[in-house]
Order: C-alpha cells, then structure tokens, then sequence
C-alpha cells in the first residue's frame, strides 16, 4: 500500500516549521512506524536549503508512505544540486547535508526541466509482534552471555556520497 501527500510551500523561512508540522500531523494520522524526530529534522533541512535557493518561490513538498519506507522528496526552483562540503570547526552552517547523510536510509537529488528535487528516505520499524507467553528462564551455566549477544549486531558503515557536481545554467 502506498500512501502520498503534497505540500506547496510559499518562499518565506516560516515554511519550513509549516513543513515540520504537516510532516508529523501526517505520520500521527497514519501511524507511520519511523523515527519522527529524524523524519523533522530532515524535512527542515530539506525545506531550509531549497528555500534558501529558491529566490523567494515556492517549493514542493511530497511525502510518500510505501513497504519498508518513508520517502520525502522537496522541489525547488534552484538547479545547484546540494553537496556535503568539508566542514571547518569554526563554520557556522555547512552541516546539512551531513546530517542528512547520517540520519537517512539513503538519500540524493535530480534535475529537473525547471529545478531539482532532493529527497531522503527513512526505514520503517518493523512491526510489533504479539506478545509471547513467558517461557522458564535458563539457568546461568546455559544462557547466552551478554557479550556474546552484543558481538551477533552487525554495524553497517554509511556509505559516502560524493558531492553532486553545479548543474549548468540554462542558457
């Protein structure tokens, strides 16, 4: 099943917190198992930069609820696709991008006739199962470690994705 919702946005910074609250009422309303707080920090960033870019247009906001994940995608006007520059410790902004590296399942952007899009997606939380009766608890010489447990999780590395070169402008 899929679900979708669209969202313009008029090309003013108060935009982004109309894009943060539309994005959680919409979660809340259809019981979207994903992290809430990474899905508005996300939509923020996103919104901010095409605002940022957009020259005072609108942009486009679409959120699309399918198996296994949240996609958020934000249209602006601005063909300059976003690039994870490297950071300074003293840079007062710069940090974006990474964040949305970080936070996302994977994210990118592409070019479109009249703008970009840039969008990220988010895994969804497996289901709840039903609760199992208790079962007798092992004795201690035949449980399973802790540290053993621990050393089973895998850690996946995120995947470094190289700035995206400026787009040409239309001539």
């Amino acid at each position: 099943m899929t679900l979708a919702a669209e969202l313009s946005l008029p090309g003013r910074l108060q935009s982004a917190a109309a894009a943060r609250r539309h994005t959680l009422a919409w979660l809340r309303e259809h019981s979207c198992p994903v992290d809430r707080d990474a899905a508005e920090q996300l939509v923020d960033e996103l919104v901010s930069n095409a605002l940022q870019h957009a020259g005072g247009q609108a942009v486009g906001m679409s959120l699309v609820l399918q198996p296994g994940r949240l996609r958020v995608e934000v249209r602006d006007p601005s063909r300059a696709l976003p690039c994870m520059m490297p950071l300074s410790p003293t840079a007062e902004s710069g940090r974006g991008m990474y964040l949305v590296d970080q936070l996302s399942y994977r994210w990118g952007a592409d070019v479109l006739p009249t703008g970009k899009y840039v969008w990220f997606e988010l895994a969804l939380r497996p289901a709840r199962t039903p609760t199992r009766p208790p079962q007798r608890r092992q004795s201690r010489k035949t449980a399973t470690p802790r540290s053993a447990v621990l050393g089973q999780l895998l850690l996946v590395p995120t995947q470094r994705r190289p700035c995206a070169e400026r787009a040409p402008r239309p001539s």
